[in-house]
C-alpha cells in the first residue's frame, strides 16, 4: 500500500527545504526590487578659477549608495547663479584620482551598487568651442614666435619680455567674452543624473566672492603680455578658495 503525499515524511522535508530556500532569497530579491538611493556629500570649500575666462570649479565630491538596486551616475553638474541674475552650468569634466601622481581622469559614467563609494576631487567647466580652441592655438603660436624672438638678443634667454599687444589682444578679448566670476552671492546646485532618474537628492550651496578674491582671479590676465598662463602653467591658473556658507537639500 502506497503512502499518501501528505503523511509522507520524505514529502514534507523536501517542501520545508524549498520554503526555506525561498526565504533564503527574500532579501535579496527584496533589495533588488527597491529603488536605489544615493548620498551627496561635498566638501565645504569650492576651488573657484578661469581658464582664459571661461568658469572653472574644483569640489571634492562624494556619492555613497546606501541602499536598493545598483544606480548608473551619468552626469554631475554644477548650477550657478548669481544674486544679480547671471546662471550658466559647469559640468564634471575631470577628477582627480585619490593615488599621489595618478593626475586628472576624464568624467565617465559608472555604476554604483549597495555599500559602493565614488569619492574625489571633481573639475567642473564648459567645453570650449572648436572656434575657440583654434583661436587659442593660433594666437599662443604668434606670441610664442614673438617672445622667442624677442628674447634670442638678451643673455638671459627665460627672462620675461612683453609681447606686442595686437598679439595679446586675442586672450584679453576672449577672457572679457568669457569671465563670469565677480564680486557676488551665488547659488550654487549640485545635481547628479542617474539611472534610474532622482536617486539622490540635490545639494543646494551658496558661496560668496569678495572684490580681493576676483582681484585674484583678474591677476592672471596682467600677465598674459609675459606669455604666463598661455605658454606656461596654463593648467594651474590662479584661483581662489571660497567656503560655503550653508548647505542643504532639495527635492
Amino acid at each position: 500500500m502506497e503512502t499518501p503525499a501528505l503523511a509522507d515524511w520524505k514529502f514534507w522535508s523536501f517542501f520545508v527545504s524549498v520554503l526555506a530556500l525561498i526565504a533564503s532569497q527574500l532579501p535579496p530579491l527584496r533589495v533588488a526590487l527597491r529603488k536605489g538611493k544615493l548620498f551627496l556629500e561635498v566638501y565645504s570649500q569650492v576651488y573657484i578659477n578661469h581658464h582664459y575666462g571661461n568658469p572653472h570649479a574644483q569640489l571634492h565630491v562624494s556619492l555613497s549608495h546606501l541602499k536598493g538596486r545598483k544606480v548608473r551616475v551619468s552626469a554631475i553638474t554644477m548650477t550657478v547663479s548669481s544674486a544679480s541674475g547671471a546662471v550658466f552650468k559647469l559640468p564634471a569634466m575631470s577628477y582627480q584620482h585619490k593615488e599621489a601622481g595618478k593626475g586628472a581622469f576624464l568624467f565617465t559614467p559608472f555604476a554604483l551598487a549597495t555599500g559602493d563609494e565614488w569619492s574625489h576631487v571633481v573639475n567642473f567647466f564648459p567645453n570650449i568651442s572648436r572656434q575657440d580652441d583654434k583661436l587659442i592655438k593660433d594666437a599662443s603660436s604668434a606670441l610664442q614666435k614673438d617672445i622667442i624672438a624677442k628674447r634670442h638678443h638678451l643673455e638671459d634667454k627665460d627672462a620675461d619680455v612683453e609681447a606686442d599687444p595686437e598679439l595679446v589682444a586675442p586672450f584679453i578679448q576672449l577672457f572679457d567674452n568669457k569671465y563670469k566670476w565677480f564680486p557676488d552671492e551665488y547659488n550654487v546646485l549640485v545635481s547628479v543624473t542617474t539611472d534610474p532618474p532622482n536617486s539622490v537628492p540635490d545639494k543646494q550651496l551658496r558661496v560668496i566672492l569678495f572684490d580681493w578674491d576676483v582681484s585674484q582671479l583678474r591677476s592672471t590676465v596682467e600677465r598674459y603680455k609675459y606669455g604666463i598662463g598661455i605658454l606656461y602653467d596654463i593648467s594651474k591658473p590662479e584661483g581662489v578658495v571660497v567656503p560655503f556658507q550653508s548647505q542643504q537639500e532639495t527635492r
